[in-house]
Order: C-alpha cells, then structure tokens, then sequence
C-alpha cells in the first residue's frame, strides 16, 4: 500500500475512542485519502481551522462538545456543502438520524461501521464536495471575465 498523495482529499476522523479512531484511521488510509484525527470536538474545531478537511468522520457521543454540539458550530461557519460531514453512531434508530440530519449533517452510519457502506458515502460527498467548489471557481472565473469585459 503506498501512502496517499498530497492531493488526495484529506478526512478528518473525530471520536474519543483511540481504538475507534485507529480502526477508521486505517480503513480510510487503505481507500488512498490523507487522514487527520481528533479525539474531542474542540480539537476538531481547532484543526478544521487549521487544516481545512475536505470531509469530517465525526462522533455523536463524546465528553465535552457532543458530536452534535461540534456539529452545530461548524454549521456556522461551513455550510453543507462546503463541508460534508457524516456522523458516526453507535446509536441506532430512525429518530437518531432525524436528529443527525436536522442539525445539518450530511449523512449518518451506525457503528459497527460497515466500511463498503461508509466508503460508498463518503464518495459520494467528496463528488458533491468537489462540484461545489468547481462551480464555485467557476463562477469566480466567469465574474473576473465580466468585470474584465466591462472595462476593456
């Protein structure tokens, strides 16, 4: 297995746990994406700020700031879009989801985390990740043309 490259997209892994941490760790690493851990949400926070992710694996039960709590602070400085985040849980139930999903995440899996599963979802947010921020350089691009059109 070779390291992933330093453009592979970059996942940020929050649980408390050291032994979860290290399992989701190494199953991420495996699929070729570059990995960041915390083991609380204050020290997500700090490092999305630091080292913007361009996805969070983030806990919902953990001292401190919840997973939900963590969640409810990113969302007001990144919108979906701009930062997916898939809440992992080892509740289950169709009411946790509603809670996972009305706080503003993206996506929910239960532990034990089912990595085909898991791998097909964070797939699918980076693709929707990576198109929201190429319609966004689009756009930037297309208001330098028109800002240049109107002067010249």
């Amino acid at each position: 297995m070779s390291p992933a490259g330093t453009d592979a997209p970059r996942i940020l892994v929050v649980d408390d746990v050291e032994t979860n941490r290290g399992i989701l760790r190494r199953l991420v690493q495996r699929a070729g994406f570059r990995v960041t851990e915390a083991d609380s949400g204050y020290a997500a926070i700090e490092l999305v700020t630091l080292y913007p992710p361009n996805l969070i694996l983030l806990d919902m039960t953990m001292p401190g700031f919840s997973g939900l709590q963590t969640l409810a602070i990113l969302r007001q400085r990144y919108d979906a879009a701009a930062l997916p985040i898939i809440m992992v849980t080892a509740n289950h139930g169709a009411e946790v989801a509603r809670e996972c999903l009305a706080a503003g995440a993206n996506d929910y899996v239960t532990k034990p985390v089912q990595w085909p599963m898991l791998q097909a979802r964070i797939q699918t947010h980076l693709g929707l990740h990576e198109a929201h921020m190429q319609l966004l350089a689009d756009k930037q691009r297309l208001e330098v043309a028109q800002r240049f059109k109107a002067v010249g």
